[in-house]
């Protein structure tokens, strides 16, 4: 059987996987020209290199197995053309999923280097731009399980997972923060970015001066940082112009090690009257 190559031979100067050919056979999409009934050893010959040739170059593109079949099913320049063409557009598709997910990367990257790098117990004036946000309506004291609140969240709520991950506000509401009590989130806040491609109703947070500071700890323990930070904002003749925003920067999603957590507090100003 000089003119014949066995499935291994085959594989060699194909430089593919045995199990490759065995499947291509199975689904009928490369079917061996001769198998030996005693040994059930596959033979191929020359006749079908350029049939596996053909598939490697269109797998190289991430042609569908099914869309392969297709075009040697129904053998034309203008179904072959029909699938490239196709197949470019899906292509394109994941390019610009991969450069979302690039940007996610690099933004998220940012954020956590950032937080690692706070400064902690340290009031700030910052200019914070207007920001997007899925608003939860939902009062909850800050004992309760907010993990089981976040559960909730992802049930009532078509955002992806990474959504959640490291954007996850809550409000304590003027009137609360003018009383000094901070026991209570008014509501929930899902931040959007630009990469989260999130099409359902978002409230808009108003941009403008913000007093914030960074601490070492979690929700629970942000009282007397409140403190610290309306205390700076009678100091500096100003007056509260909104909710405060407490935002998790580092938690249990990224650490076991719970002296690692960074809580950031916001609260919006402006000139006193």
């Amino acid at each position: 059987m000089d003119s014949y190559f066995t499935a291994g031979e085959m594989a060699k100067l194909f430089g593919i996987n045995i199990r490759t050919l065995r499947y291509y056979d199975d689904i009928g999409l490369l079917k061996p020209a001769y198998v030996n009934p005693k040994s059930k050893y596959r033979y191929y010959t020359t006749e079908q290199f350029d049939l596996l040739s053909t598939i490697m170059y269109l797998r190289e593109l991430k042609m569908p197995i099914e869309e392969i079949q297709t075009f040697f099913n129904n053998k034309d320049t203008a179904v072959l053309l029909s699938l490239l063409q196709k197949q470019q557009v899906e292509i394109e598709r994941q390019r610009r999923k991969l450069d979302l997910i690039e940007k996610k990367l690099k933004r998220r990257t940012r954020q956590i280097e950032d937080a690692v790098n706070s400064r902690l117990d340290v009031v700030e004036m910052r200019q914070i731009p207007e920001r997007r946000g899925v608003i939860l309506e939902k009062e909850r004291s800050k004992k309760d399980d907010i993990e089981l609140y976040m559960r909730d969240a992802r049930k009532s709520q078509p955002l992806g997972a990474t959504v959640f991950l490291g954007k996850v506000a809550f409000t304590v509401a003027r009137e609360k923060l003018l009383s000094r009590q901070y026991d209570v989130f008014s509501c929930n806040v899902i931040l959007i970015e630009e990469e989260d491609e999130y099409e359902g109703n978002c409230s808009v947070i108003p941009g403008g001066e913000y007093l914030t500071l960074r601490y070492r700890g979690t929700h629970q323990e942000a009282g007397c940082y409140y403190d610290k930070l309306l205390d700076a904002v009678d100091r500096a003749g100003l007056a509260v112009a909104g909710d405060a925003l407490e935002i998790t920067l580092i938690d249990y999603c990224f650490t076991k090690d719970a002296s690692q957590y960074i809580t950031e507090l916001q609260i919006p100003v402006k000139p006193a009257p």
